[in-house]
């Protein structure tokens, strides 16, 4: 049984390009995180003031 298994982790491997320790090229994640400006204190209060209104 473990023959097979190894032939089909091999043969895996090949069709997906997979190199053992070698980084491939163009796979690196990119993630782009954009935040907002800063807020003045005033809208902040606005933000988190919780009381109902009369």
């Amino acid at each position: 049984m473990d023959g097979k298994v190894n032939a089909v982790i091999i043969a895996s491997k090949a069709c997906h390009s997979y190199r053992t320790g070698e980084p491939l090229e163009g796979s690196a994640a990119q993630v782009n995180i954009n935040l907002p400006s800063a807020m003045t204190p005033e809208d902040y209060r606005k933000l988190v003031d919780v009381t109902p209104k009369k």
